[in-house]
């Protein structure tokens, strides 16, 4: 047999992505610019797209997906890193999927890293718990980029999520809108007859001449580095919290109030820390104190957009998947029919479990390499409530203590979290129940018969 070396001129293939929308209703693999969408159950395509085909781009990558529709998934938003050389560098797009059509497109400086839905997606929302200029908004997307920039984005489906209103040839006009502002809703209707989305960036005070600063809620800097180190690795919108959390390439993370558009909370800059990969919510059962718990999941990625090429050969020496439990105490609560109960008034946060995900827990010996997260979410039980319509008015929620007559509160006391590598070659599951706060203990048992 005779071997002969070959110089390859084509780029090595794109990683592939993955993920489940509407609890498992769908699910979505993405490699480089395709983007496809499937029935997990019969592997049947429901839409799929090449984003930068129609413009020759064939730097373009899907980074995330995220749901639109409550109950039924109509659409998906998606991400795109359009590539390096590319003026913008940044596109998110909505995907019907009756159609497997473009319906609308916008771009943004950087690249875009992650997108998440607060209203018009997966979950209930009511609108009296968002600010006064995000109320009218029908189908409220968060983008985050490279550079560290947010940006909220009006999708407009009150106009139909699957009327073309913009494509990668003619994107969609994105205007700022003014914080306070006391027409929003007069605003709003007058960018929409332009065909513009209202928008508004939420990183105005944290990223400007080059330099990127971490802000705490008393606008406290509690880091500061170059923009362009720094990437918008996660973000999750709880609805009774009203807030959006976002996690950082550098390990922080930061809770902005959606109610009052302020921060509430930012954690502090630890050195070698893994990006921020996913958070999860949980309410304790029948808790009567206002406690909730966040989980915040650090871990490397297979090939970590915010590593350079030559720190990944290093990356045997870097800290394994962390997973943090925090707990956050408000001042009050109260009940919504058709979204649940929405704390208000954070008092406190601190840490309170955390374990290193490396092979079982509980388990010796020196990782082969740092560990990888591949989920860490809320497992939630359906509420017998009734919900809110996807631009429903808030005029209708019926506000009240939790009591008897309120019905029962959206179950949300199970975590799950999976990881692969470290000591073990082999992925683990596990599966957390919170309880009542005056029932937990000062640690978290390592042993567990299912690992």
């Amino acid at each position: 047999m005779k071997i002969t070396q070959r110089s390859w001129t084509h780029p090595p293939p794109h990683k592939v992505l993955g993920g489940f929308v509407g609890g498992g209703q769908l699910a979505w693999r993405a490699c480089g610019p395709t983007l496809e969408v499937i029935e997990p159950t019969t592997g049947r395509r429901k839409a799929a797209w090449t984003f930068g085909a129609i413009m020759h781009n064939a730097d373009a990558r899907v980074t995330s997906v995220a749901g639109v529709g409550l109950g039924t998934i109509s659409q998906v938003a998606v991400g795109v890193d359009l590539g390096a050389d590319r003026r913008p560098q940044g596109m998110v797009a909505l995907l019907s999927l009756h159609s497997s059509r473009v319906t609308r497109v916008f771009h943004f400086t950087y690249k875009v890293t992650s997108v998440c839905m607060v209203s018009g997606g997966e979950v209930s929302v009511d609108p009296g718990t968002l600010s006064a200029e995000l109320r009218p908004w029908r189908g409220l997307l968060v983008v985050g980029t490279a550079h560290g920039t947010l940006h909220l984005v009006d999708l407009a489906l009150d106009l139909g999520g699957h009327k073309v209103l913009s494509d990668e040839v003619s994107p969609g006009t994105l205007v700022n809108i003014t914080i306070p502002d006391g027409q929003a809703e007069s605003s709003r209707f007058s960018a929409v007859m332009q065909n513009c989305h209202p928008t508004v960036c939420l990183s105005d005070g944290m990223s400007h001449n080059g330099r990127f600063q971490l802000i705490g809620p008393d606008d406290n800097v509690l880091f500061e580095t170059a923009s362009h180190c720094v990437v918008v690795t996660a973000m999750s919108f709880i609805p009774q919290l009203a807030s959006l959390v976002i996690g950082y390439n550098f390990g922080a993370f930061q809770i902005i109030n959606l109610s009052t558009l302020t921060i509430d909370c930012a954690s502090p800059y630890e050195d070698n820390m893994p990006p921020v990969h996913s958070f999860a919510c949980q309410e304790p059962e029948n808790d009567p104190k206002n406690f909730v718990y966040l989980w915040l999941c650090r871990s490397w990625g297979p090939s970590d957009d915010s590593e350079s090429k030559d720190e990944r050969p290093a990356r045997r020496n870097k800290a394994p998947a962390l997973c943090t439990m925090y707990t956050m105490t408000y001042d009050n609560k109260v009940w919504i029919e058709g979204h649940g109960l929405w704390y208000q008034g954070l008092a406190s946060i601190s840490p309170r479990f955390e374990f290193d995900a490396i092979g079982g827990l509980g388990l010796k010996g020196q990782p082969a390499q740092p560990s990888t997260v591949f989920t860490a979410m809320t497992v939630r039980q359906t509420t017998h409530n009734s919900a809110v319509a996807p631009g429903g008015s808030s005029a209708a929620s019926a506000l009240a203590t939790p009591d008897e007559d309120a019905g029962p509160a959206p179950e949300q006391s199970l975590s799950m979290f999976g990881w692969v590598g470290g000591v073990l070659e082999r992925g683990v599951l596990l599966l957390i129940t919170i309880w009542p706060s005056s029932t937990l203990t000062s640690g978290i048992r390592l042993k567990c018969p299912l690992i």
